[in-house]
């Protein structure tokens, strides 16, 4: 829609079916009319609702207008001071961006074209009680805006209770976490108070975005103020004061990250991405020459009409065709191994324990007494891995209709397969829906339902007879788990049914959605924390912070489970 070259960057407005509008900067993605009030909620919101009593306001960055729009929705804010070194940017998302701009001709608003490090520089000691960094990522312009010298002066500028707020970049990459890292460093070192919480944005890198808070006084939870935020009556996309206090759970590889050395469990260029995203749906061969390569081996798999997710193979290691499905093991430099089935990515090496993690251990803290356990799918095998960390677990069922996939597997991905020759594991090639019509009653602890993608199979498991054939087979305490997308349908057929999130970068839009059902537990009452830290399992992303966190959901998820 618009190109130009400005003073500092490459300005791009370009319109796309899935996401509409869409602006980057020196082509990279930075909003988009779709999922912005993600990002713009959570820039603002945690912050306002600490602190009710914020009057003025600093913004550095920003310049589409999405973070002045939503604090222009606080009466009790005085001024917004609009830092914004390229005003093209400003003048152009005025024109083609409205759903964000429209709040800049607010009569609280002024608009300084100038440079933000100069501007707090020069800025009066306590002048502001909230000062919003929305930057670009550390690299071009924003660069400066991640400095000690920078964050010592927002210190010196905020008031007795001032926050900061900047946007940080995902962990999920190494590039990227070693500069959140060093920028939260810094940060920790100037103010008293320094906490990270988080977001689902699905253009964003891997899917989550970071943000940092900062405070000379105000804790973000024990000072948050959320009856009286909640009294405001405000309209939120993604906020909500639940919300709040899950967003600074973390998942614990990322607790690892910020307090001690980064574990380095992804490693992905994001350029690579960017710039070589090639493909149809399914296992391509590209012809595009990179580099001098020539041939190229893709898994390319459409997560909508328009949006399309890609790795870049370096080995095709298996393909079989079985009696149900197209398997596929390959590697990639980013993801390790993998596992395709026709042609879309189940499991890698890289990210699958945040998966299985939270597929297992939910359950098993809310009910450590689970002994009988019937998996329905998952026939690599990592949720059968977890389950089996548990000594107080008798037997394992596992049910899953293509041995073929189980045995390449165990073969090719030992590392996640390897529990499955587990004494206590019984492995049926059988039909899940039909297993569960003929189990006894009572006869399952927890159920863990977790099929491929065929639409055939997912069918078979989805229906009314089937959920009410699995609180039959379920104990008085039993537990069902599942992946969260027939909540309607287990909302109906049990007393307690709810829903957790995890943060999965190569499941579509970066967010996984799992189903918990219970026929008495409530999965944030009945919980016994300490008796499950006692276990001492070491889990790279479940831990019990994570835990509550996992169950407080965005408004618009909260607000599509209602319905």
């Amino acid at each position: 829609m618009h190109s130009e070259k400005s003073a500092f960057q490459q300005i791009d407005i370009l319109e796309s079916e899935e996401f509409g509008r869409i602006l980057t900067l020196d082509g990279l993605m930075m909003v988009t009319e779709k999922d912005e009030f993600v990002y713009h909620d959570m820039i603002v919101h945690p912050a306002m609702c600490v602190n009710p009593a914020i009057k003025k306001v600093l913004v550095i960055g920003g310049g589409d207008g999405g973070t002045v729009r939503e604090l222009a929705r606080y009466k009790t804010i005085e001024q917004i001071d609009m830092v914004e070194i390229d005003e093209r940017v400003v003048r152009i998302c005025e024109h083609f961006l409205p759903i964000t701009s429209a709040k800049l001709k607010d009569s609280r608003v002024k608009l300084y074209f100038e440079d933000g490090i100069n501007w707090v520089k020069h800025a009066r000691n306590s002048e502001y009680d909230l000062i919003i960094v929305d930057s670009t990522d550390p690299i071009g312009p924003g660069k400066t805006l991640f400095s000690a010298k920078f964050y010592a002066n927002c210190f010196r500028v905020l008031s007795e209770n001032g926050i900061l707020i900047n946007q940080q970049i995902s962990l999920c990459f190494d590039w990227d976490a070693s500069r959140a890292k060093q920028a939260h460093a810094k940060i920790k070192r100037i103010f008293p108070i320094a906490r990270l919480y988080q977001a689902h944005t699905p253009t964003y890198a891997s899917g989550l975005s970071l943000f940092g808070f900062a405070s000379k006084a105000l804790d973000p939870i024990e000072d948050a103020k959320f009856d009286a935020w909640n009294q405001l009556g405000l309209k939120t996309g993604y906020y909500n004061t639940d919300l709040h206090i899950g967003a600074f759970a973390h998942p614990t590889y990322v607790n690892k990250i910020l307090d001690r050395a980064s574990v380095g469990w992804l490693k992905i260029r994001t350029n690579e991405f960017a710039r070589w995203f090639r493909a149809f749906s399914g296992l391509i061969a590209s012809l595009k020459n990179v580099s001098g390569y020539g041939l190229e081996l893709w898994l390319a798999e459409n997560w909508s009409k328009s949006t399309r997710f890609s790795v870049k193979v370096s080995k095709h290691i298996y393909r079989a065709k079985s009696a149900f499905q197209r398997i596929d093991i390959l590697e990639s430099r980013e993801f390790g191994r993998f596992l395709a089935l026709d042609g879309f990515m189940a499991v890698n090496e890289k990210d699958e324990f945040i998966y299985h993690d939270l597929l297992v251990h939910p359950a098993m803290c809310v009910n450590p007494s689970i002994k009988k356990v019937l998996v329905i799918g998952n026939g690599w095998g990592g949720a059968v891995r977890e389950l089996a960390r548990y000594n107080t677990i008798q037997q394992i069922d596992m049910i899953e209709r293509d041995e073929q996939l189980v045995c390449a597997c165990q073969q090719f991905l030992p590392g996640i397969a390897a529990k499955l020759k587990d004494s206590r594991v019984c492995l049926h090639y059988e039909d899940g829906a039909a297993w569960a019509a003929n189990a006894k009653d009572g006869e399952y602890d927890l159920i863990i339902i977790a099929p491929d993608d065929d639409a055939e199979l997912k069918e078979r498991l989805s229906t009314m007879e089937f959920y009410q054939n699995c609180f039959r087979i379920l104990s008085k305490d039993g537990i069902l788990i599942n992946q969260g997308e027939d909540h309607a349908k287990t909302k109906t057929v049990f007393p307690i049914s709810t829903a957790y999130q995890a943060h999965i970068p190569t499941r579509a839009s970066g967010h996984k959605l799992f189903g918990f059902a219970s026929k008495a537990l409530d999965p944030t009452e009945a919980v016994d924390f300490e008796s499950w830290e006692r276990l001492g399992l070491e889990t790279k992303y479940y831990n019990v912070d994570l835990h509550i966190g996992a169950f407080m959901l965005p408004t618009h998820v909260k607000d599509m489970l209602a319905t």
